[in-house]
């Protein structure tokens, strides 16, 4: 009983707030991310950049594809088990019943470009001066996962839903190396996009 009050009291943060962190986002974690990379890898955004360049549209087809299928895989899974917590907490701090098409497009490109610039970028390539690939490729994904919350033993979330969120952080970290590093920044955006989008709808319909 004294949890539900407590999730109860939660009141959604402003919409200018939002924004705000939107853009800590983008500019706070991208940009740390571009200064970070030549201390932490030989590897340079140069490099990172120019194989982009080269596979635009199979990135953008591909990294589009990707985050589709990885978001709506979360929302079977989300809506396949009872409603944790963490997820209830979420919906109440966001104002959904007043973010527009362009705040979530907006929010959703905030933290594809930015968290992805850092964590797929410095974070992982200089995991790969120490370790292998695979284990740094573990490794960042389940750091990624585990900032976010998803990970912390006293949330009540899913088995399946922790280990599918570290799958999909992993398949990022996979696709820039054998893709580009855009291909993953289009699917994590495309991915936050579609989940936002569902849960306004259910917002608005409840």
């Amino acid at each position: 009983m004294r949890k539900s009050k407590a999730i109860s009291t939660i009141q959604p943060l402003p919409i200018s707030q939002l924004l705000f962190l939107g853009l800590i986002t983008l500019l706070g974690m991208g940009g740390l991310g571009l200064v970070l990379l030549p201390y932490t890898s030989e590897v340079t955004w140069q490099i990172l950049f120019e194989k982009s360049y080269n596979h635009l549209y199979s990135s953008l087809a591909l990294g589009g594809g990707i985050g589709l299928g990885a978001s709506l895989v979360s929302l079977f899974i989300s809506r396949s088990f009872p409603t944790s917590d963490l997820e209830r907490k979420l919906r109440q701090r966001l104002p959904l019943h007043s973010m527009s098409s362009l705040t979530i497009v907006f929010l959703s490109l905030c933290a594809g470009i930015g968290e992805e610039l850092l964590f797929r970028g410095p974070l992982l390539f200089g995991l790969f001066e120490y370790i292998s690939l695979p284990a740094g490729i573990l490794i960042n994904a389940i750091f990624f996962v585990g900032l976010h919350g998803y990970l912390n033993p006293k949330q009540d979330l899913p088995w399946v839903l922790r280990l599918w969120l570290v799958t999909f952080s992993g398949a990022l970290g996979l696709i820039t190396l054998s893709f580009s590093i855009v291909c993953a920044i289009i699917a994590h955006t495309i991915y936050d996009l579609v989940l936002l989008h569902a849960m306004r709808r259910d917002s608005l319909s409840s």
